[in-house]
């Protein structure tokens, strides 16, 4: 991972931005001709999972927020067998969420889960990524939760007020750094 300078400054512009959706860091072969997908319990997340809240980087300079101005969190994943402390193997899912279109949008969305962390719990409930997760039962899992309404492309210094007493952030790109930075931190290689 190498952070790149911010480029996308206006919100609601759409650019031809890579979107990094699943990020796959893996030393070995992850499936066997014996693995069997079908008996995985689709809703029911597997292992210890933990709530990691970013909440230094909501503050100046970064101002890491969702769209309502809530601190980022995502769920981590220590591997279900093997070396439990082991950070060699992981398995990153960017949870999705679409666009918001427009400041009076953006303010409807950042009133739920895909906007806001406020709502977040202490462990990760059923996630579309669960069948994902089950197959790497070796690896550091991260849940990315999506909050920002420009799949983590947005880079709006200030606060946009949408009407009186209602303001969003646009800072999608501060999300993506600061979960990437948080990871670094933990063991993983980029």
């Amino acid at each position: 991972y190498k952070r790149q300078p911010h480029r996308l400054s206006l919100p609601g512009v759409v650019a031809p931005v890579p979107l990094l959706l699943l990020l796959l860091l893996l030393s070995e072969p992850h499936l066997s001709q014996a693995d069997d997908v079908s008996t995985v319990n689709v809703g029911i997340p597997i292992g210890n999972w933990t709530r990691i809240s970013l909440e230094a980087d909501a503050a100046p300079p970064r101002n890491a927020v969702c769209l309502d101005g809530s601190p980022y969190a995502y769920y981590l994943r220590t591997p279900l067998s093997g070396d439990p402390t082991s950070t060699s193997k992981w398995v990153v899912f960017m949870e999705g969420g679409g666009w918001c279109n427009g400041d009076s949008n953006c303010y409807q969305r950042s009133q739920t889960p895909l906007g806001s962390s406020k709502t977040y719990g202490p462990a990760v409930g059923p996630t579309e990524a669960d069948v994902l997760f089950s197959l790497f039962p070796e690896h550091v899992a991260v849940y990315a939760k999506y909050c920002d309404g420009s799949s983590w492309t947005s880079d709006v210094s200030d606060p946009v007020q949408v009407a009186p007493g209602q303001v969003i952030h646009y800072r999608g790109r501060a999300l993506l750094d600061s979960l990437l930075d948080d990871l670094l931190t933990r063991g993983w290689s980029g």
